[in-house]
């Protein structure tokens, strides 16, 4: 059983062993997302696309495991950012975007503390991160980046672009693509990874749309039984 839990088990859980790695402690962690129901419905999403690309992609279970946590507690840093910052409806100073700029590195630190994996680690810390070196917080560039961070950060932009938030209403699925594809572009995404998630994303919407068609006609059967 593929958890987010903290039994131990690197292949199972994405943590590693030792006290450090207790349930107790990660669930105090998630109940800290949760407090921002923005960020934790975020990070469920992310995973849910992830952990699609990631199996449309045959990763093994110990990526899949590492894909499931580093999405949930990929913002995990933004709990030490002030919501005055996070929350702002128009455009953030260079010092305000300074401090969410932290939010990775604080998160790796969270992370460590609780028992993440490497692998984990490396997406909490890398999901900024821009094939051509332009992202944070480490200036990485190409095969420097996890191949997981990059599964993160599609997901991440995606559903970022496909809700509303403070500061912009959502947009389409198709809209989120094109940006998607405007980003491979510009060399900051793989453009086979963007095309690879665009496959999984639309395969997903299709099956929604088939379910939403599906159940009125069985509450209409049921009604007329």
């Amino acid at each position: 059983m593929m958890t987010c839990g903290g039994d131990g088990n690197v292949g199972v859980d994405g943590f590693g062993t030792g006290a450090a790695a207790s349930i107790t402690t990660i669930q105090t962690a998630l109940r800290t997302l949760t407090l921002d129901p923005y960020t934790y419905h975020h990070s469920e999403r992310i995973a849910i696309y992830a952990l699609a690309l990631g199996e449309h992609l045959q990763l093994d279970d110990d990526d899949l495991a590492a894909l499931r946590c580093g999405s949930y507690f990929h913002d995990v840093g933004k709990t030490e950012i002030p919501d005055a910052v996070l929350e702002k409806p128009g455009l953030l100073t260079a010092a305000e975007f300074d401090q969410v700029k932290q939010h990775p590195v604080i998160g790796d630190r969270l992370c460590g503390s609780f028992g993440a994996i490497v692998k984990t680690r490396a997406i909490v810390r890398h999901h900024h991160e821009r094939l051509d070196g332009s992202g944070y917080p480490d200036g990485l560039a190409g095969d420097q980046i996890p191949l997981l961070a990059q599964i993160v950060t599609i997901a991440d932009i995606y559903d970022a672009l496909t809700t509303d938030r403070p500061y912009r209403g959502a947009v389409s699925p198709e809209r989120a693509f094109q940006e998607l594809r405007r980003e491979a572009a510009r060399g900051w995404r793989d453009p086979n990874l963007v095309e690879q998630f665009i496959t999984v994303a639309r395969t997903r919407l299709r099956a929604q749309r088939s379910s939403r068609r599906r159940r009125p006609r069985a509450a209409a059967a049921t009604a007329s039984a």
